[in-house]
């Protein structure tokens, strides 16, 4: 997960406090203090991806690069809320 340049892009675009919420309801980097973390300098949370194990992030690495491109036709409003459309479904 996140290993792709444009999961990480959206990881940088996305406010820390929508990134805590989402992994939160993945059941997913409780020990992460987004708060503390830099915005748009993920660095943690890109370290904490890699250590996932292979079979675990491929749903969500096709969930997010659905969001990522949705910024191409929409902007970054429309990223952002896409992102906090899918953390309230979840």
């Amino acid at each position: 997960m996140a290993q792709c340049s444009p999961i990480k892009d959206f990881f940088r675009q996305m406010p820390n406090a929508l990134l805590a919420r989402y992994f939160t309801t993945k059941g997913l980097f409780s020990e992460l203090d987004f708060v503390a973390m830099k915005e748009a300098k993920p660095d943690e949370l890109f370290a904490a991806c890699f250590a996932l194990p292979d079979k675990q992030p491929n749903a969500m690495d096709a969930e997010l690069l659905e969001g990522n491109w949705i910024g191409v036709g929409e902007g970054f409003k429309g990223k952002v809320s896409w992102f906090r459309g899918l953390i309230k479904s979840s």
